[in-house]
Order: structure tokens, then sequence, then C-alpha cells
């Protein structure tokens, strides 16, 4: 179950199976007994996908106090990522729906997803060479764009058949100076459109959970998770998302968000990219590349159905963990400063 408007939705609604989506599906693993079941087998045939681990299936005695941490340094890569659809599209240019302007290969041969990474920001440093390094600049000075979790009923071992985790994303920090990470004590005020008007968190599942040292936990549909630079704002809402954070007995040290952006979605975002008369060709290389870039369907229920690709797959990891305190929502207010 996640939370949603102040009250309990049955996640698999519109969250994707522990097992993720099945391909060719085998018999069951006969192996370990507290391991769920994964099939790894996608199209085609031979081609062997990267998801995160299945939940296991027996309890371990433990317990970590509830705790706070935010994620700084996103990473843009086009290896970044987990597959979506059930298909390896580099090998044999199999693909689970069609591109017309051409078939989109996965980021790797290994079934991982990220059109994002691999066409639009690699067309995006050509005219703005400077982008990542101001969103990441901005999230580490300002707050915006921190992914931010709080991490409750954990066994603090390698596998906990179930966890909960609330999510946000930064707007704001609580102090006027950029502050120092590493002391443990920022406090990170979380974007209001994670919460309800009574104040309700939006993106809680109740029903995460740690396998093989990685955290996996379901996202509700369509959030905005908003990151921010001088004057631009890029603003992604994923469908069929989730969350994977690694974590040691010392802590949590990396954090992956992937799920489908719908093209219809990226479009509108690029007002906010590039919103003044001055990046006209901002706007037009992105335009371009949205098109070039979608690879999937925007419901997974409909990969391999031959239908016309309308989402882009995207994958973002941010590599540097720290302990923080949430604090009260806050909305974003970016307002461009045009020349």
């Amino acid at each position: 179950m996640y939370e949603r408007d102040g009250g309990e939705v049955d996640a698999s609604v519109d969250a994707p199976s522990d097992a993720g989506i099945r391909v060719d599906v085998g018999p069951p693993d006969a192996g370990d007994p507290c391991r769920g079941t994964q099939d790894l087998t996608g199209m085609p045939e031979g081609c062997t996908l990267v998801r995160p681990p299945p939940r296991p299936l027996c309890d371990e005695m433990g317990d970590v106090p509830p705790f706070e941490v935010g994620f700084l340094m996103p990473d843009f890569r086009a290896a970044v990522g987990f597959d979506l659809d059930g298909y390896c599209t580099m090998l044999e240019g199999v693909s689970s729906c069609s591109n017309a302007m051409g078939t989109i290969p996965d980021s790797t041969g290994a079934g991982t997803d990220n059109a994002f990474g691999l066409i639009i920001m690699e067309g995006l440093r050509a005219v703005a060479p400077s982008i990542e390094a101001e969103f990441a600049s901005s999230a580490r000075e300002r707050g915006v764009g921190v992914p931010m979790v709080r991490i409750e009923d954990w066994n603090g071992l390698a596998n906990d058949e179930q966890v909960m985790i609330t999510f946000a994303v930064g707007a704001d920090l609580a102090g006027e100076n950029s502050p120092d990470w590493t002391a443990g004590d920022v406090e990170v005020l979380p974007a209001d459109g994670f919460f309800t008007a009574g104040g309700a968190p939006l993106a809680r599942d109740l029903t995460a959970y740690v396998a093989d040292g990685k955290l996996v936990a379901v996202i509700p549909e369509s959030l905005p998770f908003d990151f921010a630079a001088e004057g631009r704002r890029l603003s992604i809402a994923l469908r069929d998302a989730r969350l994977v954070i690694e974590l040691t007995p010392e802590g949590p040290t990396d954090f992956t968000v992937y799920g489908r952006w719908s093209v219809a979605e990226a479009t509108a975002a690029v007002e906010l990219l590039a919103p003044c008369p001055a990046d006209v060709t901002i706007r037009t290389v992105a335009a371009n590349l949205l098109n070039r870039a979608a690879d999937v369907r925007s419901d997974r229920s409909e990969d391999g159905t031959g239908l016309d690709c309308n989402a882009i797959s995207l994958a973002l990891r941010f590599s540097e963990a720290h302990s923080i305190r949430w604090g009260a929502p806050v909305p974003i207010s970016l307002d461009p400063m045009c020349m």
C-alpha cells in the first residue's frame, strides 16, 4: 500500500509488481526459500534484463530508528537505470513499441532503459554545456531538487520483507546560506506538491522492501520532480516509477529514480526549461529530441503491442547521501529572470 490523498490505496492498481514485467516466464526458482521469484529473461532471446532484486520472503530480526536522508550529485548518464519494458532493444533492434523516427536503442545491451540520458541529455549538452552543473549547484546551495526520504521500520540488515518509505523532493533550505551538508543537521523544506492540503504525504510506500542491500519502493503516478537552475526549471513527472536506494550497515549511499515520462508532459516541461526569448535554440533542440527519444509506452500494459512509442524512459542516480532534517512543505518559486 501507499498513501494518497490521505487514504490508503492498493499499490497494485498502478504500480509494478515486485517481480517486474514478466516476459517468457519460466518455472519458479526452487532455490532460496526466502527470496521471491523473478524472471530476468527478455526479448529477443538471450537478453538478460537489469532489474532490482525481488522481495525477500522471510523476516530477519533487527531494528533501526527512523531516519531522514537527502541526496546530491545527480548523474544524467545513459548507463544509469533499470529495465522497464522487458526488451533489450540494442540487440537485433527488437523494441516494445514503434518510433516513427527510427528504433531507439536501450542505453546498454542489458535492457537498461534510459533514453533521457542517452538522447535528450546528450543533445542538450551541445547547446547548454553547463546545464547539469547548474542543476547540481542549485541543489547543493538552495536545496531545490534534492530527493529526500524518511526510512522507517528497517531492520538494519541487507534483507527486510517490509519497510516504510516517505518520499519528497526539496524546494528550499531553511537557512539563508549554503549549508555544510556533512554536518548532518541540514534542514530541507520539501515541495508542497508532495502533500495534501492537510499535510498528509502523497508519496508514502508502506510495503517497500530491502533485498540484497537495495531498498525498492513505488512512487505514485505523475508527482512533480523539480530541478532548478538560474532561470530554468526541469519538471519531471514519471509513471510506472520506482526508487532504489543502496543501503549499507552505515546507511544509504546512493539513490536512483526511474520510470516513464510521457512525451506530452515532457513537451510541456520544455517551456519551463527554456522560458526566455533567448532560449529559442534550446526549445527547438529539446522538442526534436523528445520525439526522437520516445522508446516506451506511458502505460506499461501496452508494452509489446506494436503501438507508437509515446513516452521516454528515464533514470537518474544521485551519488551523495547526507543525513538531513525535514522541514515544513513550501511551494517552489522559480520565476525566470529573462534579459
